[in-house]
């Protein structure tokens, strides 16, 4: 950001003619989509960090408002300005922001100076179901186009208020029970992100966004994976458990019982089918 637009030719220029390998360049620009675009380009970068798309799922997700027209919206002209297959960095959070779970648990207030909160009060976890919403925000960045970039701390949900606070020291051990769940929970993701042709150069279409409920597929010839997500608080029923699921279905973070696959509230769930020639 503010660096004139020949710096980022030129500089990308030598980075390639003295490298053998691929070298992706991602930067950060706050503005327009089409300021964003402008350094998206052949010679330039490869890539941006995508705030517009994070900031609608915060909304959609941190503040639980069941309204998800905003999130898709921005998902649409996302892949309008940046491609259906762009390399944009879908962020779980940000130096410049306060933690995503920190919002989510209410001990950071949407309407509040984050940066002042963490110089003046303790940022502590209140609310441990903030751990299911940022679980949806890693599901959700795991499976729409783009790049996912984790933020240092996010894979088990560290808390903090805006910049220095959401600097803390990186946990390898000694997480609670919850934060050692949401990263495994992470690992399943991240491994499915990379075994899925689908999510890496699929198509992308919003199937539901009312009613509390979005779901989105992506689909690759004979590969179909849809995301859910539930704002209605209710547990509910979202495909049978039959044979064709129990032959060529995989799902993550789903309830499955004899007869159905369900979701719980206020949380995510992803089905992924494979017919009999991608298997």
């Amino acid at each position: 950001k503010h660096v004139p637009e020949e710096y980022w030719r030129t500089l990308t220029q030598k980075v390639r003619n003295n490298n053998d390998r691929p070298i992706y360049q991602i930067g950060e620009t706050y503005g327009s989509y089409d300021l964003i675009r402008s350094y998206v380009s052949t010679g330039m970068l490869d890539a941006q960090f995508d705030f517009n798309q994070y900031d609608a799922a915060v909304s959609a997700f941190a503040k639980a408002d069941s309204d998800y027209a905003n999130l898709t919206e921005t998902l649409k002209k996302g892949l309008e300005y940046y491609g259906h297959h762009h390399l944009m960095g879908n962020i779980s959070g940000n130096q410049d922001r306060a933690r995503f779970i920190s919002y989510a648990s209410g001990d950071v207030r949407f309407d509040e100076d984050a940066k002042k909160a963490g110089w003046t009060r303790d940022i502590v976890m209140s609310d441990s179901t903030a751990y299911d919403r940022l679980g949806m925000l890693q599901a959700f960045n795991m499976t729409m186009p783009g790049v996912p970039v984790i933020y240092y701390g996010d894979e088990y949900g560290s808390i903090g208020a805006n910049d220095p606070d959401n600097r803390r020291m990186m946990k390898f051990d000694g997480l609670s029970d919850r934060e050692r769940k949401l990263r495994e929970l992470v690992r399943e993701l991240v491994k499915l992100r990379r075994n899925s042709m689908s999510l890496m150069y699929g198509t992308t279409q919003v199937m539901s966004e009312n009613n509390g409920i979005l779901a989105i597929q992506r689909s690759y010839f004979g590969e179909q994976t849809t995301v859910f997500f539930n704002e209605t608080g209710l547990i509910l029923n979202m495909e049978n458990n039959n044979e064709r699921f129990r032959e060529s279905g995989t799902a993550i973070n789903a309830i499955v019982n004899e007869k159905n696959i369900q979701i719980k509230p206020g949380n995510f769930m992803i089905l992924q089918m494979k017919n009999e020639k991608m298997k």
